[in-house]
This record gives structure tokens, C-alpha cells and sequence, in this order.
């Protein structure tokens, strides 16, 4: 992750530490020691000294200049960086926040490889007013939905064998009803997505997740979304970079299948999909997916999402930098979108980057629509992101990391990788 708010160092997690000690003033100068320490070890150790007739945001800036052009900085993965704050100066800690992170984002927009950890102790970083209104916001549009189980799980196999097993319902009852074949039922609840990588029946993944879903009355864009992480973990675990499928063709060597990450080829020898469940795709395929209060969505090609979101960063002007940045996600996954038009985005990834670029209310329902997702009023976390989007321009120091810090005080998952 870029960017993250840790309140104590880990040192299992960071490789390097900016350590800030004031030695005092001196001549109407504020000495500052900055030192870098590596293996609890002090790397180097340099002096700063700050007029302190200059008002207090300058010196902030020129403090948070001096420690992160530090040349050893780039040599390490991660390092931590302290929230220096001076509210008896009359500089508030969400001021002091913004310009911390506008030097960090500077800073990562040249050297995007780094991850850095802003150490805020037990700073308030949202302040009441704000919380105030988004606490307003949730009372007047969340709307509490029972069927949305899968955030008490895991993995979404167990959230839905949990919930079936809720309704005494067996794997053949669910058969009986929806049509799914058990085996097929049966890998979806044990998250065994080598049973779908390993032969044809990869067509049938998210459709039979979704129908099976459907039938315990679960939220569609909830279980797509978690279906997608759990997808992505298997792929992290077995180094490979497709298992998602989207389209399937026959090819004179073997069956070549798209993924919604990366192409990957099954060489069988002409494995022809079972026509009953081609006959039950068409069926699920044409079922409304949305299951919220905002009105039904429609199934949209999946190689929108990629291309809608090029042409929006290409309109704005950003550099690539600056997109994965302002999103919180990393620059690998963002090469994925811009490689792949195929590119499958869970939910969580398009509201980062909702975020991330800023996009108004109009511009955000194009691109959740075109990866086939919609605002759910029974999730939290869409709830308190749509106060954001419908409200950023009357935000201070408005930026993804803001939002998470709302997220997480709310209970909820984070945006960002």
C-alpha cells in the first residue's frame, strides 16, 4: 500500500524509521535532529534549524521537504514518517494532515515503489464537524440489510454454506432448487478454485455464484465482490494471474480462455461445455444483478470498466503516478487495467479510484455501472463513500486517506490495496 495511518511502529512491517527530535530554539531558531534508523540502528543524523518568525504552515512544509529529501530514503521498501503537529501554534491536526500527505504524495509520485507508513499516535484525524455530517448522512440513507452476511466471513464459501446450513437446506436441496450441479456447489463452498481453473467449468464460476447467492437471498454486488478477493487471493497463492473468466473459445490446440486479469490456455483435447448448463447460463445471465434499493442494474461487457477508466484519467490529465497513488492502489494492479481490457475490478478498486480521481456523482455511477456494480444503500461503506463523492468539494484536505480514516472509525473495510 502507498500510503498508510499507522498509529505506533511495527517493525516487523517497516525496514526504515525518520526519527524527529527537537534539541530547542536557539537564536529564534527551532533546532530539529532527524535521524533515519535502520534495525533499530541510527542510519544517519542530520540538523535542521527553523525561523520561528515564519508562520506555521511554512515551517511545517519546509520540515516535511527537508526529511523526505533524504537520499538513503529511496533504497528502502517501506518507511515511517511522524505526524508533526503544532496546534498551540493555531495549526489544527487535520491541517497538519494535509500537508503531511501532500509531501508523501509528492514524494511517491517519484518513487512509486515505496510504501509509507504516516505515524499519527493518538491524533484525531477526522475532525467532529466532519463526522458529524457523515454521521447524518448514514442515519438518513443506510438502510440495514439482514441478508448481507459475508463481511462475518473469511471466504464467501463459508459465508454461504453457513447460511444455507442457517435454512437446513442440504447441497442436493440447493441443487433441486437453482439447477447447479452439487459438485459445482460443492467447490464454490470449499473454495476450490483448482476444480474451476483445471477444466471448462471455469465458464460457470460467477454465474452459479450469483444464482446460488440469489436463492439465499444474499446481497449480488456483496458476494461478486468478496468472490472477486477470494479469486485474487488464490491467484496470489499460486503465483498465476487468471482464473476469472469471462469468455471461452475453441481453438485447433486446446480451449483458450480469457480471464479477467490475464489470458491462460487449458489444453484439453476439445472439451466441448455441458449444453444444460449453457442453456442455465443464458438463464442466469439474464437475471437482474442488482438487488439494492437504487433501482436494477444491467450486465455490462466487461471490458468497459478498463477502457472507461483510461479515457476518464486521459481527460483529467494524470500521470500514472499520481492515479495509483491518489487510489491507494499499487502500481502492479494498475498495469493489470491498463494491459487488460478484460480487466474484472471488484468493487472495493472502483470506488478507490472514484476517490482517487475525484469523479463527481454523475461520473462515479458510469463507472460502477460499466463494472457492473451499483451504490447499495444496505452497505455502510458505499453509503459513507457516496457522502463523500456528493460532498468532496466542501471537504478540506479531501483525499482517499481522509475517507479511510472515516471508513475505519465506522467499522468499515478501507479503500486502497
Amino acid at each position: 500500500m502507498p500510503l498508510s495511518f499507522i498509529q505506533s511502529i511495527d517493525h516487523d512491517l517497516i525496514e526504515a524509521i525518520i526519527d524527529v527530535q527537537s534539541r530547542g530554539i536557539k537564536d529564534n531558531e527551532l533546532v530539529l535532529a532527524y535521524s533515519l534508523i535502520v534495525d533499530e540502528e541510527v542510519y544517519n543524523e542530520e540538523v535542521i534549524y527553523v525561523d520561528t518568525n515564519d508562520e506555521i504552515d511554512v515551517i511545517l512544509n519546509m520540515i516535511y521537504a527537508e526529511l523526505l529529501s533524504m537520499s538513503d530514503l529511496k533504497n528502502f521498501e517501506s518507511f515511517s514518517i511522524p505526524l508533526l503537529t503544532f496546534a498551540k501554534d493555531g495549526l489544527s491536526v487535520a491541517q497538519s494532515v494535509e500537508i503531511a500527505i501532500n509531501h508523501i504524495k509528492s514524494y511517491l509520485y517519484r518513487y512509486d515503489d515505496s510504501d509509507v507508513y504516516l505515524v499519527t499516535g493518538n491524533h484525531v484525524l477526522v475532525d467532529e464537524g466532519l463526522n458529524a455530517k457523515v454521521d447524518a448522512y448514514i442515519q438518513s440513507h443506510y438502510v440495514e440489510d439482514k441478508r448481507v452476511v459475508y463481511q462475518d466471513y473469511t471466504t464467501l464459501g463459508n459465508a454461504l454454506r453457513e447460511r444455507r446450513e442457517s435454512y437446513h437446506l442440504s447441497v442436493s436441496d440447493v441443487e433441486d432448487k437453482t439447477g447447479i450441479p452439487q459438485v459445482y456447489l460443492d467447490a464454490i463452498e470449499e473454495s476450490d478454485f483448482e476444480f474451476f481453473r483445471n477444466r471448462a467449468s471455469a465458464l460457470y464460476l460467477e454465474p452459479f455464484v450469483k444464482r446460488y447467492g440469489k436463492y439465499l437471498a444474499l446481497n449480488v454486488d456483496d458476494i461478486l465482490s468478496m468472490l472477486n478477493e477470494d479469486v485474487n487471493n488464490y491467484n496470489k497463492s499460486k503465483l498465476k494471474d487468471a482464473v476469472y473468466v469471462k469468455d471461452i473459445a475453441e481453438e485447433d490446440e486446446g480451449l483458450d480462455v480469457i480471464s479477467g486479469h490475464a489470458h491462460y490456455e487449458f489444453i484439453n483435447d476439445h472439451i466441448k461445455p455441458n449444453q444444460e448448463l449453457v442453456d442455465l447460463l443464458a438463464v442466469i445471465d439474464g437475471e437482474d444483478v442488482s438487488v439494492n434499493d437504487e433501482g436494477s442494474g444491467k450486465e455490462i461487457e466487461s471490458d468497459s470498466f478498463s477502457r472507461l477508466l483510461l479515457e476518464k484519467i486521459e481527460d483529467l490529465g494524470y500521470s500514472d503516478s499520481q492515479v495509483y497513488v491518489d487510489a491507494n492502489v499499487s502500481k502492479a494492479m494498475f498495469g493489470h487495467i491498463k494491459s487488460d481490457v478484460l480487466f474484472k475490478a471488484s468493487k472495493q478498486s472502483v470506488l478507490s479510484f472514484i476517490i482517487g480521481l475525484k469523479l463527481d456523482l454523475e461520473q462515479s455511477n458510469e463507472l460502477l455501472e460499466s463494472a457492473g456494480y451499483t451504490w447499495s444503500t444496505s452497505n455502510l461503506r458505499d453509503v459513507i463513500v457516496k457522502y463523500f463523492v456528493e460532498h468532496h468539494q466542501d471537504i478540506p484536505n479531501y483525499s482517499i486517506f481522509l475517507v479511510n480514516e472515516v471508513l475505519q472509525a465506522k467499522g468499515c473495510k478501507v479503500l486502497g490495496k
